[in-house]
């Protein structure tokens, strides 16, 4: 009978982890993130944004 007990507890921390519920950043959002600050990037280079917009901008993303 415990062996159950301790199976359900394991299956319910394997779930947890597979549903990201411990708020972990999957790679889908770092790939966003970094598709973002290309784009930024390649604004900055192109001069359309100031060097005070660029950082301002760069922080948020970041974040």
């Amino acid at each position: 009978m415990m062996i159950f007990g301790i199976l359900g507890i394991l299956l319910i921390v394997y779930l947890l982890f597979k549903t990201d519920m411990f708020g972990r950043k999957d790679d889908s959002f770092r790939k966003g993130n970094d598709e973002a600050l290309e784009a930024l990037s390649k604004r900055y280079a192109q001069g359309t944004l100031s060097r005070e917009e660029y950082l301002s901008m760069k922080e948020d993303i970041s974040n």
